[in-house]
C-alpha cells in the first residue's frame, strides 16, 4: 500500500484488494477522522489488477504530454517534487 498526502485532511492510498476471487488496484481518496484514522470515499477507481500495468502506461502518457507543455511544466515539477517527498525513502541496509 502506498500513501501520498494530499492535505491536512485528504490522503490518497493505493492499495490491491481481493473481491470475488478477482484481485483489483484501487486509487482511493480517504479522509481523517478526529481519531486521526483514514477512512476510505467514494472518490476513486477501481480496476483488475491486470489492467493496472496498462493504466500506468495511460497515466504516463498524460503526465508526459502536460509535461512537455512548458507552461505547465514548471507547475508539474512543483507538484512532483510535493508528492516525491511524501514518499519515504527506502532505509539503507
Amino acid at each position: 500500500m502506498a500513501t501520498v498526502q494530499k492535505n491536512n485532511k485528504m490522503a490518497v492510498k493505493v492499495y490491491t484488494q481481493e473481491y470475488k476471487g478477482k484481485d483489483y488496484l484501487h486509487v482511493r481518496e480517504h479522509y481523517t477522522t478526529p481519531d486521526g484514522d483514514l477512512k476510505p470515499t467514494h472518490k476513486g477507481v477501481s480496476v483488475e489488477l491486470a489492467l493496472a500495468e496498462e493504466l500506468l502506461k495511460a497515466l504516463a502518457q498524460v503526465v508526459g504530454t502536460v509535461r512537455n507543455s512548458p507552461e505547465k511544466a514548471q507547475a508539474m515539477d512543483e507538484s512532483l517534487k510535493l508528492a516525491l517527498a511524501a514518499i519515504p525513502a527506502k532505509p539503507t541496509p
